[in-house]
């Protein structure tokens, strides 16, 4: 079970969820358009956990909850198209772990969804996951050959995944014959960004994050080190692509 309510009257503008999962419940509340806070509530079975939760739901609509028109059943999170990336409609599994400003930034080309590639493949899987929500697709698998179908059969561009990513390799790539119509660095640029969009956006979305795409996230950000050691970097620019790597490292893929 997976609700949500929101709560608007004079100077108050609150948002209250609760999920249940087994036996623990967790409410997500706070401040619209801030990150809230998340409590962990355990019982002794499932059943009394679905039970005092409904209670809950029952407290909260006698003081002037109402549902949240804009949440999604599945527990799915998107943005407004309005407001643009933002904590409030990200997951609280995102919002949790990747805790630094540069995951809300559009404007800023170092940022994760900060090149136009990057946001328009977080908006593509948006699209792509409301669309298979009603239906028995597994999103988190899904999400991993996002990036391929994105670019080869949308964008009809090479997928060029980074399964190496030492120097002499992706020197070689890059002075080798064109690849396709933009220059290699940018096609491989391209690459990178999308897979660390997909996998960043996954989690956003869904809370939720394949092996097989954190592994090509890592494999690409490791390949952007490279590239961007070849064709110039800034200090700023490292600092956010090892923050983003750790923080891919350290995400637990195991709940759920």
């Amino acid at each position: 079970m997976k609700r949500a309510f929101i709560f608007q009257s004079g100077r108050s503008n609150k948002f209250w969820r609760i999920s249940c999962n087994g036996p623990v419940y967790t409410v997500h509340f706070g401040r619209i358009n801030t990150n809230g806070r998340m409590l962990d509530k355990r019982f002794r079975s499932e059943e009394e956990c679905f039970r005092q939760a409904e209670r809950i739901i029952a407290q909260k609509l006698k003081k002037g909850y109402w549902a949240d028109p804009s949440f999604d059943r599945c527990g799915y999170y998107y943005d407004d198209p309005n407001e643009g990336l933002n904590a409030y409609t990200s997951h609280p599994r995102f919002t949790g772990h990747f805790t630094q400003p540069f995951y809300y930034m559009a404007d800023d080309g170092d940022a994760p969804f900060g090149m136009k590639e990057s946001l328009e493949a977080l908006r593509a899987l948006e699209m792509l996951i409301r669309e298979q929500a009603a239906g028995n697709v597994e999103n988190v698998e899904l999400t991993a050959s996002f990036p391929h179908l994105l670019i080869e059969r949308d964008w009809d561009m090479l997928y060029v995944p980074a399964h190496r990513s030492d120097e002499a390799f992706v020197k070689k790539l890059l002075e080798g014959p064109k690849l396709d119509r933009m220059s290699n660095a940018e096609l491989l640029l391209l690459n990178d960004r999308v897979i660390v969009a997909a996998a960043l956006g996954g989690i956003k979305i869904m809370g939720e994050l394949s092996l097989a795409l954190r592994t090509e996230a890592l494999r690409s950000l490791d390949r952007m080190a490279v590239l961007k050691r070849l064709t110039g970097d800034t200090e700023e620019g490292r600092w956010i692509r090892e923050q983003i790597a750790k923080d891919l490292a350290s995400f637990d893929t195991d709940v759920h």
